[in-house]
């Protein structure tokens, strides 16, 4: 006897594509920015500043993600081609929420520097500036 192929699915019948979304004119879009999400961006830091020290004031509006390549808190101090410091970072926060904390709470807040300086001297007290990080393209984007 013979069998009957069954009758093609039609496009409704067939099961969603797997394949991402693309923008007309093919391609995601030409830049993805990091995710932002968690991260804040810090000013007014003192050029001797460190990451340790950078992660224990920030410490205080909530738990600091920790970057699974060398088990520390995710802090980048910028710096120049030198390697001298900036007065800006980056930090990451495990939960968005503490974005919102971190700007209430310590932008305008003086940090002391060094930490065992005497906080009611004015020379070792830096004012910072705390807001959401927020990732741009700088340049042209090309894709590898």
């Amino acid at each position: 006897p013979r069998r009957e192929r069954p009758a093609p699915k039609k496009e409704a019948d067939a099961p969603p594509s797997k394949k991402r979304k693309t923008r007309p004119g093919g391609g995601r879009g030409k830049f993805a920015a990091k995710k932002a999400r968690g991260w804040i961006y810090i000013g007014g830091l003192p050029l001797a500043a460190t990451e340790e020290g950078i992660a224990a004031h920030f410490s205080r509006a909530g738990i600091l993600e920790i970057d699974p390549a060398d088990q520390r808190p995710r802090v980048k101090i910028y710096r120049d081609d030198r390697g001298i410091a900036q007065g800006n970072a980056r930090l990451k926060y495990a939960r968005e929420e503490s974005v919102q904390v971190a700007v209430a709470v310590l932008d305008g807040a003086a940090l002391v520097w060094p930490p065992d300086a005497d906080p009611a001297d004015e020379t070792f007290r830096y004012a910072l500036t705390v807001e959401p990080a927020k990732f741009e393209q700088r340049g042209e984007y090309k894709k590898a």
